[in-house]
């Protein structure tokens, strides 16, 4: 940043600070693992420092997800945008236009050898509910309300009173699933 600071160019260079998905650390009953659907595995840091664009201090609530890292850097580069890619430049997001964008996403896990009692599922969030369905698991299936219970401590699969919101999390599932094939 000196050398940059020094030669001008400092508040002309991008700068993008993120890192892999943690382990869970005992929550929810798991240790040395990373490979579940819960906020502690799926959420990530993003971090973008570009002051002609992005005021110091600015956040950003929006489901933002690591397949739009490449849009916003190549927009901001003023390339052409890829074809065929599921994500999405945040530029929009950035300035302040978040009309439009998405409202929930499909997150995915494949059975690995290496970890075994690391279940296939399919997830989908929104920014208040999260859906873990898991296909090779009859009756494991969660349902949790973020804004009620952001530590996805109690799984609201069977309460009654949220049937609306897992009925519509099972179709917004099956939606994204169809839009990626």
């Amino acid at each position: 940043m000196n050398a940059l600071r020094r030669r001008g160019l400092l508040d002309n260079t991008v700068f993008v600070f993120t890192s892999d998905n943690g382990y869970l650390l005992g929550e929810h009953g798991q240790f040395d693992n990373k490979r579940f659907a819960h906020e502690e595995s799926l959420r990530v840091p993003f971090i973008l420092r570009y002051p002609r664009l992005v005021r110091p201090g600015t956040k950003v609530d929006a489901l933002a997800l690591n397949i739009d890292v490449a849009p916003t850097l190549l927009e901001l580069a003023g390339a052409e945008p890829l074809e065929k890619v599921q994500g999405r430049s945040l530029l929009p997001l950035l300035e302040g236009r978040a009309a439009g964008w998405r409202e929930s996403f499909l997150a995915e896990y494949f059975l690995e050898k290496v970890a075994p009692r690391a279940p296939t599922w399919q997830a989908v969030r929104t920014a208040r509910w999260k859906y873990i369905h898991y296909p090779d698991l009859e009756g494991m299936d969660e349902l949790y309300d973020l804004a009620a219970d952001p530590g996805e401590v109690r799984n609201l699969i069977n309460d009654p009173a949220s049937r609306p919101a897992l009925e519509a999390m099972k179709a917004e599932l099956e939606r994204l699933r169809q839009s990626t094939r």
